[in-house]
């Protein structure tokens, strides 16, 4: 496997995980969800739920049809392979166009975080929570802009480069 491939790869594994590489492998053929579970193990439902994540990402599609005894649907999936890069490039470039908001919105307000990382709030709504966690109860602590857009900065390099890798990167990007 090809530094392309490679890359693809962990770009579908941030997508859909552990359970959706297994539920992607095990579709060499149209099959049902009992069908894809017998092979992978997951639980029933957790193969239901992955392959709905999976069509959200447009990269199973499936056939329906009703059981006539009892009137229930069964559905076939099938693994649209051609849809995987494209689908990946699509995260990827959503989840770039999010960290340039993110560093704007760094770069235009204050912001404090949660000692224990559970979230990053604005100061007003840290004040409202008298600088406390609304979910861990730990001290708010101011972010330091420069540090944090320098993170939010390598992590759109690393992004850019990925997407240079596996395709072209959309024109609206170039500059980002």
């Amino acid at each position: 496997m090809g530094a392309r491939d490679e890359t693809i790869s962990l770009i579908l594994y941030e997508m859909v995980g552990n359970e959706g590489i297994k539920v992607i492998r095990s579709l060499s053929a149209p099959s049902t969800d009992l069908m894809i579970q017998e092979r992978t193990q997951i639980p029933i439902t957790r193969v239901r739920a992955t392959l709905n994540l999976l069509h959200k990402h447009n990269i199973v599609s499936y056939d329906s049809d009703r059981d006539a005894e009892k009137g229930w649907f069964k559905y076939t999936w099938v693994l649209c392979e051609e849809h995987i890069h494209p689908s990946t490039i699509n995260h990827a470039t959503s989840k770039l166009m999010r960290l340039r908001r993110e560093l704007q919105e760094i770069s235009d307000s204050t912001f404090f975080k949660c000692e224990n990382e559970c979230e990053r709030i604005t100061f007003t709504e840290a004040y409202d929570n008298n600088f406390r966690c609304q979910k861990c109860n730990a001290m708010l602590k101011p972010v330091d802009p420069i540090a944090e857009g320098r993170e939010i900065k390598k992590e759109m390099e690393e992004i850019k480069a990925m997407l240079e890798l596996i395709g072209p990167l959309p024109s609206r990007l170039q500059n980002a």
